[in-house]
């Protein structure tokens, strides 16, 4: 049997999330697979709004920089001069090619095609035999950039709403853990082949945990049964408190200046479209989830504890001795269980969702606000 079209697969969306979660379904199999649905969502779901990128405190240096992709635009994170960090295109203004590769530190970009040159805020200082071609005025383009707790966000959308106001209530969701000062002990980038919301799907929602982590992470949380859902502030955030153990290693040591209510928290919070932060006292992860293809993600992730758990450990040692085994071992089971996704199978069929599920439906409401706001495409 044919997919659905493109208005047809919007509609489904839109009937379950409007429903109460009661009676909501999962997304409809061809949601994973339309290649219409995806250029749809580059341009109307992951380019107008925040995406998670960094931490700042990767970026700890003037001149210190990042090169990753957003919404299929390749763009560099640069902490300037005076401290604030700023993102711009990875593109020269002159043929189009990337201007910086990896991560390092610079005092000025050079183009390694022609030679256009850079400096950090952006402005071009020299374009090299172009016969008296004025570069007054002319740069790169400054994108918004903005910071939460210490995570990095940045939208291609120049007239996006503050960071502040599109998650309203998420600073006081992260407030008492200390994430501004959490030290980084590893951080990197895998690729998975699938389709991106699949990856969001999986990681905003734990039913899946028994089955899929039962070592690796069930252990350390509270009973699935006991998970508590936050009232939402906003629509384009979810989270949901999975309460860790005290072997978890995860609860507020003795000392830690943390709320009561926070100190055997265990937050999982899904920031729409694309992003995630799992905190707790003693450590935080922040993932991105970036489409490269329609059925191949690029993972980004930073995992990192606070100053008074680590104590006087090196940061790598730290994270070889205790949590490496355990946070790979996260991801590899993630990947083959997502890798078991038979999204191209013309048996997939939509299900319902469980109560302990209500991230899906969260997810499928967001989108459903983006995808029907797009001109002509219900009419």
């Amino acid at each position: 049997m044919a997919d659905p079209g493109l208005r047809e697969i919007v509609s489904q969306i839109g009937e379950s999330a409007r429903g109460p979660l009661t009676e909501a379904l999962t997304l409809p199999p061809a949601a994973y697979r339309s290649s219409e649905l995806y250029e749809l969502e580059q341009e109307h779901v992951l380019r107008p709004h925040w995406t998670g990128v960094c931490r700042a405190a990767e970026l700890p240096d003037a001149g210190d920089y990042l090169t990753l992709e957003v919404a299929g635009e390749p763009i560099i994170v640069l902490r300037q001069r005076d401290g604030t960090l700023q993102a711009f295109p990875n593109v020269c203004l002159h043929r189009m090619s990337h201007l910086l590769m990896g991560c390092g530190n610079v005092s000025r970009i050079e183009c390694p095609y022609h030679g256009w040159t850079y400096g950090t805020d952006g402005s071009l200082l020299a374009a090299p035999y172009m016969n008296g071609f004025d570069i007054t005025g002319r740069g790169l383009h400054a994108l918004r950039t903005e910071t939460m707790h210490g995570l990095v966000f940045v939208s291609l959308n120049d007239s996006a709403e503050p960071l502040e106001r599109y998650a309203a209530g998420l600073p006081s969701v992260l407030e008492g853990f200390g994430l501004t000062d959490h030290i980084i002990l590893n951080s990197g980038e895998r690729t998975f082949s699938t389709n991106w919301k699949a990856f969001v799907e999986n990681f905003i929602e734990s039913l899946h945990t028994f089955m899929v982590h039962p070592e690796t992470f069930l252990p350390y949380v509270g009973p699935l049964q006991a998970m508590e859902f936050g009232e939402q502030t906003s629509a384009n955030f979810t989270f949901h408190d999975l309460k860790a153990t005290p072997e978890s290693g995860m609860q507020a040591l003795s000392d830690m200046a943390v709320p009561e209510d926070k100190r055997d928290a265990f937050f999982q919070i899904g920031i729409f479209p694309n992003s995630f932060l799992a905190v707790s006292p003693t450590q935080s992860s922040f993932l991105t989830f970036q489409p490269d293809t329609i059925d191949r993600t690029r993972v980004r992730y930073s995992v990192a504890v606070h100053p008074d758990f680590l104590g006087d450990a090196d940061p790598a040692a730290f994270w070889a001795e205790n949590m490496a085994e355990q946070m790979e071992g996260t991801l590899d089971e993630d990947e083959t269980i997502v890798n078991l996704m038979r999204i191209r199978s013309s048996f997939g069929a939509r299900s319902p969702i469980s109560p302990l599920e209500r991230p899906l439906w969260e997810f499928q409401r967001f989108l459903t606000r983006q995808l029907e706001a797009v001109p002509g495409l219900l009419d």
